[in-house]
């Protein structure tokens, strides 16, 4: 995990405490329409500090913060309010981005469908999801990206409200549940040592639109609104003090394009260029065979009981040497059910590194799913690696 500080004289994204932005300028949002307002805790998860946000309904003539806090309490009695003290110290500042591997500069996504509402089609709900990503991805300012990694049938598992234990199982899934505290209509964790975010939304007791932005009925939620702000929380930018902002603690319209001040935040986290440009690789000799000769495992540093992974490929043709200049792709995966995605291209020494940093202990083993290189034999050879204590 990296951790940076955002400045909040030149940026508009500052916390205040509880995660509430109240005051004067809000007199807007307190009109007869109903509103929602974003508070944040910071709750232990296998022994690291995770910040909690639920998003509460608030009516016309209540207090947004007693509301808000009270409502967290109940859900959550061990989380405490979160302050920008917490949010300078423990943002979430995603590694691949910054690791001198461009080749890996994405966050996967996945959706869980299941408990979807019934008033749209269920890949209505998932176009909008997948525009929301598109929406953060698509700042030309920064070199982030949302992949979508398709999706899955497992409960986010961050979130308490599934079945289980709650655990980094490093997977960023979002999906649908009914949340039995009354007036809440999501709620999203996000880890401050490992990264990993996961989020659902209620699915029982409100009207969630995912239509043409101007025929939303006044009892209904945007859905990609709401998206929106959580996958802003996904990426590592706060609350903004910008009413205009989608990182504005409250929610009182449709809302799905970003305000200044949040392309102004997601490009401080990750502005464009921010990696060196790689050198080209050679281009692959054709040879009659092409083989991964070798897949081996290096497992160093990183936090509480998790350790960084690097998984090294090796390309040989018949005659035993190495290619060079190979595009290769494989899925990385573990016995507790993770799975990771990668994309590389061999060196002159003909191997490829992939690495994932805070690995969650577990044993793990390589598919090799495509290698450009003419004659390739199609071939996984056997491995797996385990982290030793």
């Amino acid at each position: 995990m990296t951790l940076r500080k955002l400045f909040a004289g030149i940026l508009g994204l500052t916390l205040l405490a509880g995660g509430l932005a109240l005051g004067a300028a809000h007199s807007q949002a307190a009109s007869s329409q109903a509103r929602v307002v974003s508070v944040l805790g910071v709750a232990k998860v296998e022994g690291q500090d995770a910040v909690v946000e639920i998003l509460v309904e608030v009516l016309p003539g209540e207090n947004a913060s007693e509301k808000g806090q009270a409502a967290l309490h109940r859900m959550y009695p061990d989380a405490r309010p979160f302050s920008s003290a917490d949010y300078t110290t423990s943002g979430l500042v995603w590694d691949v981005f910054f690791d001198g591997n461009s080749t890996n500069d994405q966050v996967d996504v996945r959706y869980n469908s299941n408990g979807v509402p019934g008033n749209y089609s269920a890949s209505e709900y998932l176009n909008s999801f997948l525009n929301a990503q598109a929406t953060w991805t698509d700042v030309a300012t920064s070199n982030f990206v949302f992949h979508d990694a398709g999706t899955t049938g497992k409960c986010p598992s961050l979130v308490r409200e599934c079945k289980g234990p709650q655990t980094f199982d490093g997977n960023n899934d979002t999906g649908w549940l009914p949340i039995n505290e009354s007036g809440v209509l999501g709620v999203t964790w996000y880890g401050t040592q490992t990264d990993e975010f996961d989020m659902v939304l209620d699915n029982a007791d409100f009207t969630w639109y995912v239509g043409p932005s101007g025929s939303i009925s006044t009892s209904a939620y945007d859905a990609q609104t709401v998206w929106l702000h959580e996958l802003g929380h996904g990426l590592g930018l706060g609350h903004s003090s910008d009413p205009n902002a989608v990182m504005y603690a409250y929610y009182s319209d449709l809302q799905r394009d970003l305000a200044d001040d949040d392309v102004n935040g997601i490009t401080a986290l990750y502005p464009a260029g921010g990696e060196p440009t790689p050198t080209p690789t050679p281009t692959p000799v054709p040879g009659s065979t092409v083989t991964v000769a070798s897949i081996t495992y290096a497992w160093y540093g990183g936090k509480s009981n998790n350790k960084h992974l690097n998984d090294t490929l090796l390309l040989n043709d018949e005659n035993g040497n190495p290619v060079a200049g190979a595009t290769v792709s494989i899925t990385l995966t573990n016995d507790i059910g993770g799975s990771w995605n990668g994309t590389g291209t061999t060196g002159s020494e003909g191997s490829v590194t992939f690495s994932l940093k805070n690995a969650p202990s577990a044993c793990y083993s390589t598919e090799v799913t495509s290698v450009s290189a003419p004659g390739w034999d199609n071939t996984t050879p056997s491995n797996s690696s385990c982290p030793t204590p």
